[in-house]
């Protein structure tokens, strides 16, 4: 057994039980609203793609309202091209129609299509957040906030699985002719035919709908509905430490629920108690790779991600790690003035088949970073000003590739 193979066993090992201390499940019946099963259905946990779920609703709403067409072209920023974790790898500059990058948001869990969306519908991503929030809030989701429209890992991003279920079915009360968009089991682009990335659309009997999440955070979540005979139930699982796990726990707590094995329930969703002392950050970033003793991701993620926040300047990308820590460090001794400090750090970029490493400079001031690449930019030179968010999805990316695929 590789060095690799036995620190990822133990994460996994430690994710578990980290797991166990944030999962929350929930069954309801989606025409009479009841709740058939649940617990600790009012911990306050991450959402992580779960989250799209909101930035599908407020994006059908403003459909429905005139203020967005479907067939609207929408231009991709350079905040939206830059995101991390799965994304249609949308190019700055170019555009993506409101009904395309919907559909990717939903099928693909594009994070970078939620960014166009919401940098549409709110003007920026931050307002969009406050707009999702306030959504959040007139639907009844009492135990939820958003900071981002993708489910990207930030402070105060916090969901239930209750609120996860009042969600589903506003979703399903108030667009019904959309119900279909969480059902679709792959979408056409360019050339290609992407799959869904919800296998339980294809593992579980009567399985017709809604989405997946997951982040190092949040651990494996899953809002997913399915149909049997005349009923029609909403399961919600939130915490799985694998993928399989996740199918496990939905399976089983769909089906006890469609054969009548609970008891105790039938109550309405607003009837389940606020539990403040659930509240909690069910896994945490260092589950993935970090935190395992004597062991750093950094020999294969790139040197230092570990602690890498804040604002960042990426410089370039190289095929190996040491070429792309000398171009940050020549940048960096270019650009000390203007920037007025930073360090040096590479992180691991997993794309297109290819495996590179990212050349930043992190620990930079906001004030100073931004016109520093503006400047750069002027001169022809090429830079990318990544925001907290933006940096932490790069890290995660990273650690999630170690994880999968790294030998």
């Amino acid at each position: 057994m590789t060095l690799l193979r036995f620190v990822v066993l133990t994460c996994l090992v430690a994710w578990a039980g980290a797991a166990q201390a944030g999962r929350a499940t929930l069954v309801v019946d989606a025409k009479t609203g009841k709740v058939l099963s649940h617990s600790n259905a009012t911990a306050r946990l991450h959402p992580a793609s779960l989250t799209k779920m909101m930035t599908a609703y407020l994006t059908l709403e403003a459909m429905k309202a005139g203020k967005l067409k479907a067939d609207e072209p929408l231009k991709v920023s350079t905040r939206a091209s830059a995101q991390g974790g799965a994304t249609l790898g949308l190019d700055r500059g170019k555009t993506i129609t409101a009904s395309d990058a919907l559909t990717a948001l939903i099928v693909r869990s594009a994070n970078d299509a939620a960014v166009v969306l919401a940098e549409r519908i709110g003007s920026s991503e931050e307002n969009f957040a406050a707009m999702m929030t306030e959504k959040a809030r007139s639907l009844g989701m009492t135990g939820t906030s958003f900071a981002n429209a993708s489910g990207m890992t930030a402070v105060g991003h916090l969901t239930t699985a209750r609120d996860m279920a009042v969600l589903a079915l506003a979703l399903e009360r108030d667009f019904p002719r959309h119900r279909d968009l969480f059902s679709r089991r792959g979408l056409n682009w360019g050339n290609q035919w992407l799959p869904s990335v919800n296998g339980f659309l294809s593992r579980f009997q009567g399985a017709d709908g809604m989405k997946t999440g997951f982040t190092c955070a949040a651990g494996y979540n899953l809002v997913g509905s399915a149909t049997r005979g005349d009923r029609r139930l909403i399961g919600v699982e939130m915490g799985a430490s694998t993928k399989e796990e996740r199918q496990t726990i939905m399976r089983r707590i769909l089906d006890d629920a469609f054969a009548g094995r609970t008891v105790g329930t039938d109550i309405s969703l607003s009837a389940l108690k606020e539990d403040v002392q659930a509240e909690r950050a069910s896994l945490h970033i260092d589950a993935c790779l970090h935190g395992v003793p004597g062991v750093s991701s950094a020999r294969v993620a790139g040197k230092d991600t570990k602690g890498l926040k804040g604002w960042a300047l990426d410089v370039g990308i190289s095929l190996k790690e040491r070429q792309a820590r000398a171009m940050a460090a020549k940048e960096l001794s270019r650009l000390r003035k203007s920037l007025g400090g930073g360090r040096v750090a590479t992180v691991l970029r997993a794309a297109d088949g290819m495996i590179s490493y990212r050349a930043l400079i992190v620990d930079v001031d906001e004030k100073k970073v931004i016109p520093t690449c503006l400047a750069m930019r002027g001169r022809g030179e090429d830079c990318l000003v990544l925001n907290p968010l933006m940096l932490a999805g790069a890290v995660e990316d990273a650690d999630r590739y170690v994880r999968y695929f790294a030998e």
